[in-house]
C-alpha cells in the first residue's frame, strides 16, 4: 500500500497472484482468486484508518502519515474499494 500508482499498477497484481498461489498450495481450499481479492480490497479500506493512529498519537509526523494517507486513498480509489462499502451503487 505505501507504492506509488505506477509501481503497484506493475507489481501489485502480480504479486496478489503469486501469494494466492502461496496460500492453495499450502492447503487453503476453496479460495477463489476473486474471493482472495475482495479480502485484499477490505484490507486496503481497514489501513484507511494507520494515517490516523500515526496521526492521533503524536509519535508519528505529519510526513510520516500524511505519506501514508496519500498511498492508501489512491489504492483505495485505484482498486474500487467503495464499491464493497455500499455494493449497490
Amino acid at each position: 500500500l505505501m507504492w506509488f500508482a505506477d509501481v503497484r499498477e506493475r507489481w501489485e497484481r502480480p504479486l496478489l497472484e503469486r501469494y494466492h498461489d502461496g496460500l492453495l498450495a499450502a492447503g487453503i481450499e476453496r479460495y477463489s482468486f476473486d474471493d482472495f481479492l475482495q479480502d485484499y480490497r477490505f484490507a486496503v479500506i481497514v489501513h484507511l484508518f494507520t494515517p490516523v493512529f500515526q496521526a492521533s498519537d503524536g509519535t508519528v509526523g505529519p510526513t510520516t502519515w500524511w505519506y501514508s494517507l496519500e498511498r492508501i486513498t489512491a489504492a483505495f480509489h485505484d482498486l474500487d474499494c467503495a464499491q464493497l462499502l455500499n455494493p449497490a451503487s
